[in-house]
């Protein structure tokens, strides 16, 4: 079961953020959409997850899994924009 589902990306801003853009090579960012590929698809499984978990332990380690994923795939999305990364994603 599939469905597009958007990808909730936290943000901080901090006062005086700049933002350096990076040069990776082609290989570097394939890899880097590879890495955003599978943390999305964690990000999915992780939403499985806590769907289907059945008692307070398994709600709360599924909401650990949710956080982490979702920080993993934040942290990639920035990276990519910063590398100027660009992913198209079709289901």
């Amino acid at each position: 079961m599939k469905s597009w589902m958007s990808i909730p990306v936290v943000t901080k801003e901090k006062e005086s953020m700049s933002v350096a853009n990076v040069s990776l090579s082609l290989e570097e960012k394939e890899e880097l959409i590879n890495q955003i590929q599978l943390a999305f698809r964690n990000w999915e499984e992780a939403q499985v997850h806590f769907n289907y978990a059945d008692n307070e332990d398994e709600i709360d380690y599924t909401i650990y899994m949710l956080e982490a994923a979702e920080k993993r795939l934040s942290m990639l999305l920035r990276k990519a924009k910063q590398t100027h990364a660009h992913v198209y994603y079709y289901r």
